[in-house]
């Protein structure tokens, strides 16, 4: 045997080899945990990338289409999972809120969206349902201030609010209120202005209190 090739070198070397396969094997298994957690929460826990992600997407994902007691209690679990995992999982929160919220139990539905936006207010089902409790509590305001988070972070939640805010800026108190939050200029007012312009249901109610907020600039060929 080589002199520069010794037992104890050999067993380093061994030792290093070993400890790449390991950090690789890890590596693979975050990568692997993040890029199915989502897509395909079940193939992540039966690989045994059970994430707080993975948990949290699993629940969400048997309450959009079931409802049954059992469900919601394997929803629950799962998202308790989750947070156990991560208490800053916003998704695993809302989720629990929805399970509430089917529950018909408003005061826990609360707590935990309410949570799950100190988080994150990319959460499109929190935003729906903080908003939907706004409009409940006639709090027009409160209600435009989730449109406008729900809005300025997804384009499809985008599509589908625009046409409700269509038809809700017939009513001049609505429109008011609405036009104090397109003078901020959300990064929904171009499209919404443009919808606006096209579509609105009561234009003579609408055009007049909202589009003069925008102080558009006319040299601007996009404003204009």
């Amino acid at each position: 045997m080589s002199r520069h090739f010794t037992l104890p070198s050999a067993l380093r070397w061994l030792l290093v080899v070993a400890g790449a396969g390991v950090a690789i094997w890890f590596v693979l298994a975050v990568t692997m945990a993040l890029v199915l957690a989502r897509s395909n929460p079940a193939s992540a826990m039966a690989l045994g990338y059970e994430s707080s992600d993975a948990q949290a997407t699993a629940a969400m994902m048997i309450i959009r289409g079931k409802t049954s007691a059992q469900d919601l209690a394997r929803a629950e679990a799962l998202a308790q999972g989750a947070v156990r995992r991560s208490a800053a999982n916003a998704r695993a929160f809302s989720t629990l809120g929805a399970v509430a919220a089917l529950r018909s139990n408003g005061p826990a539905a609360q707590k935990h969206y309410a949570y799950s936006e100190r988080l994150s207010r990319r959460d499109h089902l929190t935003q729906l349902w903080l908003l939907e409790a706004e409009v409940a509590n006639n709090n027009i305001p409160g209600a435009l201030v989730h449109y406008d988070r729900a809005m300025s972070t997804s384009f499809p939640v985008r599509g589908m609010l625009t046409p409700i805010l269509l038809q809700a800026s017939a009513d001049p108190k609505i429109a008011s209120a609405l036009a104090d939050r397109m003078a901020r200029r959300p990064h929904w007012w171009r499209e919404f202005a443009d919808s606006l312009s096209l579509a609105s249901p009561e234009p003579a109610v609408a055009l007049p209190t909202i589009i003069p907020r925008l102080k558009l600039n006319m040299p601007a060929e996009a404003e204009r």
